[in-house]
């Protein structure tokens, strides 16, 4: 998900969250300031396990310090194993 973000590895699905993650509203919720994405409406529950919609789910469930963009590859690496290993036994 996040080279997806980063790099538009996947120009169909970065249009995907952008037209979900559009708002006309000028607030600025916590949710959007959090960097948290917004799931795209399915029409049918087969889409529930899409990759768009599970790499948001997962995206979603990251610490703020790991969505942020601006991060280094190499250093989001290191923060991701470090934080799947803190909390492994809540991921099974």
């Amino acid at each position: 998900m996040r080279k997806c973000l980063k790099y538009n590895t996947m120009p169909l699905i970065n249009k995907q969250i952008e037209a979900a993650s559009k708002s006309t509203s000028k607030i600025k919720t916590r949710f959007v300031a959090s960097g948290k994405l917004s799931k795209p409406k399915f029409a049918k529950n087969a889409t529930l396990r899409s990759y768009v919609h599970q790499g948001i789910t997962i995206w979603n469930k990251l610490p703020v310090a790991l969505r942020s963009l601006d991060i280094s590859d190499k250093s989001f690496k290191n923060k991701l194993l470090k934080w799947i290993a803190s909390n492994d036994s809540e991921l099974t």
